[in-house]
């Protein structure tokens, strides 16, 4: 009676070891489960940051090439400006040289009609 008890306790012992067994077992392949979503996730994030960085990198040769714009276009406008003044100095100069020449050309008329025998 005792070895049967004793047999029966060995049963339950064994049976409670290969329970312990198999959660472990689980157990470990949950963590590889775990760690193979970790390791995707982090493959992931790294891939992003690079996917960021490339990005970051072309906002900044854009913002680049939008203040080199922005530059031309001043300098456009500038120059436009400086055309528009010389071009108004130059008509100013061409009005006063007409004034000149027609008070020449009045000039030059009323001498001729002073010399006309009356």
């Amino acid at each position: 009676m005792a070895i049967e008890r004793l047999e029966n306790r060995i049963q339950l012992l064994e049976q409670d070891l290969n329970d312990e067994s198999r959660t472990y077992k689980a157990f470990k392949q949950e963590i590889y489960e775990l760690k193979d979503i970790v390791e995707d996730k982090t493959k992931k994030a790294k891939a992003f940051e690079t996917e960021l960085n490339t990005l970051r990198s072309t906002v900044t040769k854009s913002e680049d090439n939008v203040d080199v714009a922005i530059k031309r276009m001043r300098e456009a406008e500038l120059a436009r400006h400086e055309i528009s003044e010389k071009s108004l100095e130059n008509q100013r100069k061409l009005e006063e040289e007409v004034k000149s020449k027609e008070k020449y050309v009045r000039d030059a008329a009323a001498k001729v009609k002073a010399m006309e025998p009356k």
